[in-house]
């Protein structure tokens, strides 16, 4: 299986791509990157200087893929990087899957406070909830209109701790699985999701931290 990437360097996306390496159902890794990431057999870094372009060098690289996880994302709101990015990279991608024999599985990072009704006012951090709403509810309505070759999975997790430390068990157990998860629950869940599709198309952080759980229970 060929997967790609994008966020690869950034605090959850590094434990994506980490746990990719090492699944053995993920035979390719692609990560999308601005800077050249460290080598391992199955990672192929492309680097893209702008999220906004996809020039044929690129989509050449990218041909063949069955998923994308994608983890960038900001906690203001930036048009460009929460709502553009995605959308110009399902837009570049659709062109080189109408040959494809089964849909492309889409897994798009989002959040447990986002909020997709633009109109509504929000009185706590309303640019980035809406933000991120908008971009969710945009690779939502993708999927609708490429429904042959396109599935899209939104990711909705609370806050997200650390796989370990001091103090990681008690603050798991203080906010419970509605309102955390471990970076490596997440991980795991997203690219479970990736390979397999899911039921539900967007799932939240309970049902997230769940399947996160028993999936690395089996894999101890």
């Amino acid at each position: 299986m060929k997967v790609i990437l994008s966020g690869s360097s950034g605090y959850i996306g590094s434990e994506v791509l980490q746990q990719c390496l090492e699944n053995p159902s993920i035979n390719q890794v692609i990560a999308l990157s601005r800077k050249d990431l460290p080598a391992h057999s199955k990672l192929t870094t492309v680097i893209l200087k702008d999220f906004g372009v996809y020039p044929d060098s690129v989509l050449d690289q990218l041909k063949g893929s069955d998923a994308c996880i994608w983890s960038i994302g900001t906690y203001n709101g930036s048009l460009a990087v929460d709502v553009e990015y995605p959308l110009t990279f399902a837009n570049a991608m659709v062109k080189i899957l109408s040959d494809s024999n089964k849909p492309f599985h889409y897994v798009h990072l989002g959040g447990a406070f986002t909020e997709w009704d633009q109109e509504k006012t929000l009185w706590f951090m309303p640019n980035g909830r809406q933000r991120r709403g908008l971009a969710e509810s945009n690779m939502c309505n993708f999927e609708k209109e490429h429904s042959s070759v396109w599935k899209s999975f939104i990711a909705k997790p609370a806050a997200v701790l650390p796989k370990k430390g001091l103090g990681m068990g008690t603050a798991s157990w203080l906010v419970g699985s509605t309102y955390s998860i471990k970076i490596n629950e997440l991980a795991a869940a997203m690219i479970d999701m990736a390979i397999h599709g899911n039921d539900a198309q967007v799932i939240l952080n309970a049902p997230l931290v769940s399947k996160g759980r028993s999936l690395l229970q089996k894999n101890e």
